[in-house]
């Protein structure tokens, strides 16, 4: 188990991180193309960092969690995701999932059996 200190640097690592990211999202969204490819780039490319940052907001939330300054969330938020970046391209990933998931789950599923 991490110490409070430990999960107070991995907070501050990844809101670092975070604000990172939503400063290079916002470079691409500054850019001006100057023709038709250079636009469906920086589409391709919002979209892309848009999950990156995703990413990054899942990870931080859950280091919260595990920090005990956030709550969990509905299950189905921690389920694997799946975003097309284009015609071809899809971008799966499962956000990151906080220690205490496994136990929240667990529980659920025991008062579920109870109950049914």
């Amino acid at each position: 188990m991490l110490t409070r200190i430990e999960d107070a640097a991995r907070l501050h690592a990844l809101t670092k991180q975070l604000l990172d990211e939503h400063k290079a999202l916002a470079r691409i969204q500054a850019r001006k193309p100057t023709t038709p490819a250079a636009g469906t780039r920086q589409s391709v490319d919002l979209t892309f960092q848009a999950v990156v940052v995703r990413r990054a907001e899942a990870a931080l939330h859950a280091a919260c969690v595990d920090a005990g300054i956030a709550d969990l969330r509905a299950p189905e938020y921690y389920e694997p995701q799946s975003l097309r970046l284009s015609g071809f391209h899809e971008h799966r990933f499962v956000p990151a999932q906080p220690r205490a998931l496994d136990a929240a789950l667990r529980s659920r599923k025991q008062e579920g059996g109870e109950h049914g």
